[in-house]
């Protein structure tokens, strides 16, 4: 036994009743399956996943945006090749930083689920 969605009034009712409690609606058990079916569907952790992943971002965007502003505002970083190729290493370095935080971040979401939401 478990509890669903009336699809009329959008109360928790028992997946073992005929009918609605609150405004009678008839509980078939079509919207059983229906509502069983999508909660098997949506994988733990998804809403704290993706907010982990927007702050991330967040604060790799502001790093990015920081080094762009250093490149082009900094007498000493020279803009010849030597120059120009560092920056490049550390951006690359900056996104695999980034792509190996947000890995371990949804590895925790979908291991923990529910303890981020």
């Amino acid at each position: 036994m478990s509890l669903i969605e009336c699809p009329e009034c959008r109360k928790e009712v028992s997946d073992t009743v005929d009918n609605c409690i609150h405004c009678g609606f008839t509980i078939t058990k079509k919207v059983v399956q229906k509502q069983v079916k999508t909660e098997v569907e949506a994988p733990k952790g998804e809403g704290a996943e993706t907010t982990m992943n927007q702050i991330v971002d967040f604060i790799f965007g502001a790093l990015y945006l920081f080094l762009i502003y250093n490149l082009f505002t900094d007498d000493s970083i020279s803009m010849d090749g030597a120059g120009v190729f560092g920056m490049l290493i550390a951006f690359g370095i900056l996104y695999l930083f980034q792509k190996i935080i947000k890995g371990v971040l949804a590895t925790i979401a979908r291991s923990f689920g529910d303890a981020f939401k």
